[in-house]
C-alpha cells in the first residue's frame, strides 16, 4: 500500500463520505417507549400464536391439555432461550449487515489492489506457512477464457 492509496474504509462508514450522518442514536424516553410498545407487542402476537396452535394441534395430536396465554408466552420463552438465542440476525460476528464486513473482506480488498507480480511474490511468500493461496474466482475464470 503506497502512500497515494486512499484508505480502506467501509463504504457505510463516516470517513468514506463527510456529509455522512453518525449513525449513533441517542437513547430518549420517546425511542424506548417505542422499543417497549414493540416488545410488547411481539409477546402478544406470538404468545397468541403459540396458543392458538398449540391448542388446534396438540391436544388432537398428542391427547396433552390445552395452555393459556401466559404459558403459551413462557413456550415460546423457553424455545427462544433453548434453540434461538437473543441475538441480531443477519449481523452476527462474521458480517451479513451494511457497513459490517467479514474478516477476509479488507484482505480480498488488498489483494484486488494488487499487480499480478505483488501477487505471485504474495503467493510465493505464503506457500511455506500453514494457509493455501488459490486463485480467486475471477483469476480462474481469466486463466479459462485465455
Amino acid at each position: 500500500m503506497t502512500s497515494t492509496d486512499p484508505p480502506m474504509t467501509s463504504p457505510f462508514s463516516p470517513e468514506a463520505d463527510p456529509g455522512f450522518p453518525n449513525r449513533r442514536r441517542r437513547f430518549t424516553p420517546l425511542r424506548f417507549l417505542g422499543f417497549a410498545a414493540l416488545v410488547v407487542l411481539c409477546v402478544l402476537v406470538y404468545g397468541f400464536a403459540t396458543e392458538a396452535l398449540w391448542n388446534w394441534l396438540v391436544p388432537s395430536i398428542f391427547h396433552l391439555r390445552r395452555v393459556t396465554f401466559w404459558e403459551a408466552a413462557g413456550l415460546v420463552l423457553l424455545g427462544k432461550l433453548l434453540f434461538g438465542g437473543f441475538h441480531r440476525h443477519g449481523k452476527g460476528r462474521r458480517g451479513g449487515g451494511p457497513g459490517r464486513r467479514g474478516w477476509g473482506s479488507p484482505m480480498r480488498e488488498r489483494f484486488a489492489r494488487m499487480s499480478p507480480e505483488e501477487r505471485d511474490k504474495f503467493r510465493a511468500g505464503m506457500r511455506g506457512s500453514r494457509w493455501t493461496c488459490r486463485p480467486t474466482r475471477t483469476e480462474s475464470a481469466q486463466g479459462d477464457l485465455s
